[in-house]
């Protein structure tokens, strides 16, 4: 019986197969890309050329580990896009890209057009801006802090679903994470006001290999037909940690803009907020999640003065906290708070009276 599985277990070994680096591991060796087609890769194993990296110049975004090389020639001058998708890694930190025109292996005249790094394993859609017509680039890919990635690379003329795009003006965002709840209010300036039919919340906690998606809501319009500027949204969050939110706007075409990314930290307490007499405190009486829009009215008058959107959790209290100094300081007591299913309108629906 020991004889057998001794020569089973040798058997096995044997037929592993051995984990080599990927061909395009030496810069003369650079795989092509063809446009508006894919190729699968991986980071395992692989080492860098030192004499062929300019490490100063990417100081602060690339770190080299283990990097691998490609290329890919234009067609008409313009516009291209660069993805990566499906990343399967060994750790949470996913793949770094640098787009560089230049001579391989003469670092000292590279220009480098794209250096991307975000520590998670996203989909990444990186916009190559004004790149000259019948010409070759090359592109670089480093498994993040010596992660061991499987991953699909593409350059395309035209832009993935996923891309996001910048925003021509600044969009002035706040945030404030009290009480495990993340609050985000962001307010369009009067050039994107009419751009967004629907605003989309991204969210990652720094031990969590992707981000998603935790909520989506149409952009508000008014009595005469003009959308609304300003928005807020409150997140409860759980465990201790970075946090890193994007604002997504979505326009008609489905076409999407990052209005705001942003890094908040929460230490893991729970304490009551120094503001609390100027808080409406509301514990909302589920235990699933659920999108809601929450409006805050006047309870005699029964004008609006507030809205946001807020994502119910399953496994904790869903706290529920509103700023209202401004209205107390005008006189207001009395409030109604009227909290509906976004994605179901006719689901979870419940009013509350509350008094300060």
């Amino acid at each position: 019986m020991y004889k057998f599985f001794f020569l089973f277990s040798s058997y096995f070994i044997w037929i592993l197969p051995a984990i080599s680096q990927v061909v395009n591991d030496d810069i003369d060796k650079r795989l092509t890309l063809q446009l508006n087609s894919s190729r699968q890769s991986n980071t395992t194993n692989c080492t860098v050329q030192w004499t062929c990296v300019n490490t100063k110049a990417v100081q602060g975004c690339i770190k080299f580990h283990n990097d691998q090389w490609f290329e890919f020639t234009t067609q008409a001058a313009g516009q291209y896009y660069l993805s990566i998708t499906g990343q399967q890694c060994r750790d949470v930190r996913g793949v770094q890209v640098m787009v560089v025109d230049g001579i391989p292996c003469y670092p000292d005249a590279y220009q480098h057009l794209i250096c991307h790094s975000t520590g998670a394993q996203d989909d990444i859609a990186l916009i190559l801006n004004n790149l000259q017509a019948s010409h070759t680039y090359l592109i670089n890919v480093d498994g993040y802090l010596n992660d061991f990635c499987q991953f699909t690379i593409a350059v395309s003329t035209q832009p993935p679903a996923f891309t996001l795009f910048p925003t021509l003006v600044e969009v002035p965002v706040t945030s404030q994470i009290s009480d495990s709840l993340v609050h985000l209010q962001w307010t369009l300036p009067d050039s994107l006001q009419e751009d967004f039919t629907a605003f989309s919340i991204i969210r990652r906690q720094a031990a969590e290999k992707k981000s998603q998606e935790i909520t989506r809501f149409a952009a508000e319009t008014n009595a005469y037909g003009t959308r609304q500027t300003s928005y807020t949204y409150t997140d409860t969050v759980a465990v201790k940690g970075m946090y890193t939110y994007k604002i997504i706007g979505i326009n008609s075409q489905q076409q999407s803009y990052l209005v705001k990314e942003l890094d908040l930290y929460y230490d893991g307490r729970r304490r009551i907020p120094s503001n609390f007499e100027n808080l409406l405190m509301l514990e909302i009486p589920v235990r699933r999640k659920l999108n809601l829009r929450v409006l805050v009215f006047d309870a005699q008058t029964n004008e609006l003065l507030k809205e946001g959107y807020m994502m119910t959790s399953v496994k904790k209290k869903n706290q529920l906290t509103v700023d209202v100094s401004k209205f107390i300081a005008a006189g207001i007591r009395r409030y109604r708070i009227q909290v509906q299913e976004v994605d179901n309108p006719k689901g979870y629906a419940k009013s509350f009276l509350l008094i300060k």
